[in-house]
């Protein structure tokens, strides 16, 4: 049954990497960015393929319309069709990998998107518009054909259908192989938003206003309740190039009118502390705060509420 559907989806995958972009033109895939080409040859992939999944495809070459990508269609009577990318190019655009990093608020996976130079992806060919339980299904087959392809020189990894990312690691290869693939991509860190606002936006700037005034409350709730508050706060620190940047930290302490705790997320500004640090910080330079109650409701968020209304 594969195999006679097997020359409409050599046209479906060159269209599909014509329109690769696109988050909805993509096939469901697991696709790693690399620091160099990966340059498989035929005999490679049909290697993975058998070890991966018990079965001795059929391969057909897939004609490429850039000179840089090549790319193959695996079909056996028991499996749905996959294909194997190779391409020695950026997944995206140059102007794209700027735009993309910029939206990411973690060096890894910022650093990765702006370093990549070649890619390879495992994907399910036929799966564009598939429902998110059906791709569940699918992403255990893709996994073990990308156990038997991941190497060193990957430098993240990407689902499109998902746009989840997940780091490089000892694990990735056990987790790709073992279908732990909610695992592997379930790093909220790394999909955290990097939100740009003006000094005179007068919305945000309101809200800063708002919870600095209202700051003891926080302050209130983290000596009654001390760390079941998960107390937070954002504060300003001065970049190298005469800006600011936000930072949330997590409440510890009070020292001589300074807020104790160390940072949450990553800052973009080299000269910020790094992520873990422990910083002590002017009530002053606080914009935002959070907190929860005792109903476990989150308090606060004044800025941040803003900023995921407008990112919605």
């Amino acid at each position: 049954m594969w195999i006679a559907i097997a020359a409409v989806l050599v046209l479906v995958v060159v269209v599909v990497l014509l329109r690769r972009r696109g988050r909805n033109a993509s096939p469901v895939s697991i696709v790693m960015l690399r620091s160099k080409p990966r340059g498989f040859t035929e005999a490679d992939v049909r290697g993975a393929y058998r070890r991966a999944l018990k079965a001795e495809p059929q391969v057909q070459t897939i004609p490429m319309p850039d000179g840089l990508t090549n790319g193959l269609l695996l079909i056996s009577e028991q499996l749905p069709p996959l294909a194997v990318i190779d391409s020695s190019r950026t997944y995206m655009e140059a102007d794209e990998v700027a735009h993309h990093a910029r939206r990411f608020e973690h060096p890894t996976a910022r650093d990765a998107l702006l370093a990549h130079k070649a890619w390879v992806s495992i994907d399910a060919m036929g799966s564009i518009g598939m429902k998110r339980a059906m791709r569940a299904k699918v992403y255990p087959l893709l996994g073990r054909v990308a156990a038997e392809l991941y190497d060193h020189d990957s430098l993240l990894l990407y689902l499109p259908a998902e746009s989840r990312f997940a780091s490089p690691g000892p694990d990735v290869e056990k987790m790709l192989r073992e279908g732990r693939i909610d695992e592997l991509f379930g790093d909220d860190s790394l999909h955290a938003p990097i939100f740009h606002t003006e000094s005179d936006d007068t919305e945000i700037n309101r809200a800063m206003d708002e919870a600095r005034s209202r700051l003891p409350e926080l302050l209130g709730a983290f000596d009654r309740r001390g760390e079941q508050a998960l107390a937070m706060i954002k504060s300003r620190f001065g970049t190298g190039d005469g800006g600011s940047e936000f930072v949330w930290i997590k409440l510890q302490r009070i020292d001589d009118h300074q807020l104790v705790g160390t940072i949450e997320n990553s800052p973009l500004d080299p000269e910020i502390p790094k992520k873990g640090s422990s910083v002590g910080v002017n009530p002053d330079s606080v914009v935002d705060w959070a907190y929860i109650d005792e109903n476990k409701k989150p308090i606060g968020l004044f800025v941040d509420r803003i900023l995921a209304r407008r990112k919605a």
